[in-house]
């Protein structure tokens, strides 16, 4: 049976329940004026310029993530108008939101930085993916790659044991919303889904961040959705290989994998040179 593309009523009011007494980050005041400018008619690239510089914090990581191996860029970016002119202006919006979710939860504690640290790589193994598929540009790929696992983030702020699914996760990553239903009352996938809505995300960011653990990525009628869904998928399935655990695959795993793998048309060739470019970033980072 298909998966109502949206979340159901129940499963929000479940959701907010369950973070109750942690608040929900607010979009900070330069995402929203670069949002804002972003979608006029006549965006002016000085004032998204200015209004980055506005915070040296989210300006720094922007120009990290621009000169990180993740787009591949051959020249040294060393301004945010240069990293402006030559990403263009929805390219680095996307950016801003990334660095901005960066800013506020990195480096906070021992769960939240594990979290941190795994959305990091499978961000940059999303945006190496998501160029290959049709429609979806490689900051899409970032993007969703950075936010996936964001509801994670606000549970492991609420919960001590949370640690306890992390674990459980690698392990189990086909059942660990069921896992996260029986202890809170809700998953990451919903309330990362409330979070993202909340920031202004496309609307297919949000839903492919609500579907992410879908066993079958032919659940979804949404080609684009649908590829970053299994954009997701493969790059969590590297970032555990290079990072976390090796020969630990149960049947069921291995199933969750190909149905992804099949859905982008990767062959083990593309996955081996993933996960070298993937040890190139860490080791750069």
């Amino acid at each position: 049976m298909k998966k109502s593309l949206y979340p159901e009523k129940e499963e929000l009011r479940n959701a907010y329940k369950s973070i109750k007494g942690v608040k929900i980050p607010s979009v900070p005041e330069v995402v929203v004026a670069i949002h804002d400018e972003v979608n006029k008619n006549d965006a002016d690239i000085n004032i998204i310029k200015n209004l980055i510089e506005q915070d040296p914090v989210i300006a720094g990581i922007v120009l990290k993530t621009v000169n990180s191996p993740l787009f591949g860029l051959t020249a040294n970016i060393e301004s945010i108008q240069q990293a402006v002119m030559i990403m263009g202006t929805k390219n680095i919006a996307n950016m801003v939101i990334g660095s901005a979710l960066e800013k506020l939860f990195k480096g906070r504690d021992k769960a939240l930085q594990s979290i941190w640290e795994e959305n990091n790589a499978i961000a940059f193994c999303a945006s190496a993916i998501a160029s290959s598929i049709v429609g979806v540009s490689k900051d899409e790929g970032y993007l969703v790659g950075l936010f996936h696992n964001c509801g994670a983030l606000l549970l492991a702020k609420k919960y001590d044991d949370y640690k306890e699914v992390i674990e459980y996760g690698k392990l189990n990553p086909v059942d660990v919303l069921a896992e996260e239903n029986k202890r809170y009352g809700s998953n990451h996938a919903v309330i990362g889904f409330i979070l993202s809505h909340h920031w202004k995300l496309p609307q297919f960011i949000s839903l492919a961040i609500y579907h992410h653990h879908v066993n079958s990525c032919r659940q979804i009628n949404s080609s684009k959705i649908r590829g970053l869904i299994a954009t997701i998928k493969v790059s969590s399935s590297i970032v555990d290989k290079v990072l976390f655990r090796e020969n630990t695959f149960s049947e069921d795993i291995r199933e969750y994998d190909n149905n992804a793998l099949a859905e982008l048309a990767l062959e083990d060739d593309d996955i081996t040179d993933l996960a070298d470019e993937l040890n190139e970033f860490i080791f750069s980072n």
